[in-house]
């Protein structure tokens, strides 16, 4: 491919004054005798030296400007290459870039299942809320990063610098909802510190309970969840009149100590045993998470919005490269209760909350601050980096400026 030439722009500043000096020594007096007769040509011919020294010397400095690309062979593009490698501001800046892309892909692909778990919601629910929050805070992120970048134009010392700052907030974000949790009374029959779970009982030793999926439902009067209607022994079903609500009855194997009289009748389809009530609702038991939803929504919409601003300008790479059975590791292990069809596992139905947090937000701190290490590594060595051009023509007057002086002291 054939070379390219990139005529760089003189600054105007540079060129005006250029032009005026020019034309103000081509203003020439010449030297007159007594007579009124020039005395001889010596007056003329020193200042034409002056100019054309002058013009030499322009056109040695407009040839500096200009920037020559050669065409690059197999054997520059290795050299380039490692000059490349060798630059350890890109190198540190990719890297930290690097880190920041695991873990905003790991929260990215797992927010909505970690909205739902953690805080009892649908998974159409999560979804649309985890999910367009974020795409929302990081559309709204990138446009004012851009107008910011645009009107303001900040130093390198402080683009670099808030991107450490970031990286700190980051990791103060992810430690924080390690502890923010909205607890609920668990599943009856599994042990949180081991993850087993026991659903079997002599009233259901005969309803084959394991073969049967995840389907957990509510006794109600007690806010218990239970891992199945055959957990209970239920051996009926109702619907309400509009078909939105499901219980069970006939459930033989729910304790004596957890029934209600009658004069806690709901207004749904219960089950009757011995003059008590029990209420038995498909779904696990409702819990009130309103204010700590609100308090991790708030905070991961600001946390994307900053990270969207302090991303824009950095180098993006992809470090995905991992096979799919490793990808999902820290999620996996924190699962309680899997789905189980024709011999082969298959989705998890419960996730142990804590270890789910755990993983997630402490896996992603720790990556964070290896981000945050080479972000303040970055802003030591580029805090002082040239990047508008405004800059350059600046330097370049200085530099003009400061030759004619020397000149003109000589």
């Amino acid at each position: 491919m054939a070379g390219r030439v990139v005529a760089r722009r003189i600054p105007k500043k540079v060129k005006n004054t250029q032009e005026k000096e020019c034309q103000q020594e081509t203003v020439v007096q010449p030297k007159y005798s007594q007579n009124g007769v020039e005395k001889s040509n010596l007056g003329m011919e020193i200042p034409i030296k002056i100019i054309e020294n002058e013009m030499m010397t322009f056109k040695k400095d407009k040839d500096k400007n200009i920037e020559k690309i050669e065409p690059v062979d197999d054997n520059g593009f290795i050299v380039s290459l490692k000059r490349l490698l060798r630059n350890q501001m890109l190198m540190y800046n990719i890297w930290s870039a690097t880190f920041f892309i695991i873990v905003g892909s790991g929260h990215m692909a797992f927010s909505m299942k970690y909205t739902e778990t953690q805080y009892h919601m649908s998974a159409s629910g999560a979804s649309m809320l985890s999910g367009g929050t974020r795409v929302l805070a990081m559309v709204f992120g990138f446009m004012l990063s851009g107008y910011l970048m645009g009107k303001y134009k900040p130093r390198p010392r402080i683009i670099l610098g808030w991107n450490v700052f970031l990286g700190l907030l980051y990791v103060g974000g992810s430690i924080f909802h390690i502890f923010l949790r909205c607890d609920d009374n668990g599943l009856y029959g599994l042990d949180m510190d081991d993850g087993k779970l026991d659903i079997y009982n002599d009233c259901n030793m005969n309803c084959a309970c394991e073969a049967v999926k995840y389907q957990p439902v509510c006794y109600v009067e007690k806010d218990m969840t239970f891992y199945s209607p055959c957990q209970l022994g239920c051996k009926t079903k109702f619907l309400s009149p509009n078909g939105s609500l499901t219980s069970f009855g006939e459930c033989s194997c729910v304790p004596e100590e957890i029934s209600v009289p009658f004069s806690q009748l709901p207004e749904v389809p219960v089950f009757t045993n011995d003059s008590a009530v029990v209420t038995i609702m498909n779904g696990p038991c409702a819990v009130d998470c309103t204010r700590i939803l609100l308090i991790h929504i708030s905070i991961s919409f600001v946390v994307s919005i900053l990270s969207s601003l302090g991303r824009v300008g950095s180098v993006v790479v992809n470090f995905r490269c991992v096979e799919p059975r490793d990808k999902v590791l820290a999620q996996d292990s924190a699962c309680l209760v899997w789905d189980a069809s024709c011999g082969e596992k298959g989705n998890c139905w419960l996730y142990h909350k804590y270890k789910f947090r755990l993983y997630l937000d402490g896996f992603g701190a720790a990556v964070m601050c290896i981000g945050v290490l080479l972000d303040i590594k970055t802003w030591q060595i580029g805090k002082n980096l040239n990047l508008y051009d405004e800059e350059e023509e600046e330097t370049q007057e200085k530099e003009y400026n400061i030759s004619i002086k020397r000149k003109g002291e000589k």
